[in-house]
């Protein structure tokens, strides 16, 4: 469990430091107000569309489909292949809603006007933060001994 576990974590971690890396390098590329989409043109309004509909879609589906497969693994006997499965769709479900968070960062950065975006950021940002792994919290969803 512990291997799964660091996995996991340094996953989670790693979407944190790419997020600040994302947000320097938006704040770093948008100095200069060339380089700004503006928010209420056309390219604007779909690209704050697409990041909205990614994260109202990205969001659900991720807690909800890793809670609904982990109540699956539970009748799983082998504790190696749980943790094989949990610690892959782990890595999916931080993937999604990673993804959401700097893709959010990013459009915020490129339309520095568009509120929504900042607000698309920190949901996605607390939606990871339900995801931060523990020991506690994998032998609670899957059932396990404690070690």
């Amino acid at each position: 469990m512990n291997k799964a576990l660091k996995t996991i974590t340094m996953v989670y971690y790693a979407f944190y430091a790419t997020t600040l890396l994302s947000a320097l390098m938006g704040f770093m590329l948008t100095r200069d107000s060339q380089t700004s989409i503006v928010a209420k043109s056309p390219l604007g309004i779909t690209i704050s569309s697409i990041v909205i509909l990614y994260l109202l879609v990205s969001i659900p589906l991720a807690l909800a489909g890793f809670y609904r497969l982990s109540q699956q693994w539970k009748t799983i006997e082998d504790e190696a292949t749980k943790l094989e499965k949990y610690t892959k769709y782990s890595i999916i479900r931080l993937a999604l809603i990673g993804t959401a968070m700097e893709i959010s960062i990013i459009a915020f950065y490129f339309m520095r006007s568009e509120m929504s975006l900042l607000y698309c950021f920190g949901i996605a940002a607390i939606a990871l933060i339900f995801c931060k792994p523990t020991a506690q919290k994998i032998i609670s969803e899957l059932d396990l001994e404690e070690e």
